[in-house]
């Protein structure tokens, strides 16, 4: 593999060498998970009928969103898209 605009203290081996292993990944344990002893819950689907589709108000959504987070959390970022377009931020 060739790489592009590295700094020439630096050479290829050494980043072919380079592993990426910070404190915080290191001795971690995952949970297996056992579907033996799994539980499952039934829920019943819903079948309603609608005249016209429902439709999301943005604007009362991002506002619920921000009293729902501002003081739960040190910082957030929320966007949403529609299509590929930013239409809420």
């Amino acid at each position: 593999m060739k790489y592009f605009n590295i700094p020439a203290e630096i050479t290829e081996e050494q980043i072919a060498a380079h592993v990426i292993a910070p404190d915080h990944v290191q001795n971690i344990e995952i949970e297996e998970i056992n579907e033996s002893i799994e539980e499952r819950y039934q829920t019943q689907l819903l079948d309603r009928q609608f005249s016209q589709p429902p439709k999301l108000n943005v604007d009362a959504f991002g506002k619920a969103m921000h009293n729902t987070l501002k003081d739960s959390v040190t910082g957030y970022m929320l966007q949403l898209h529609q299509n590929g377009n930013l239409i809420y931020n």
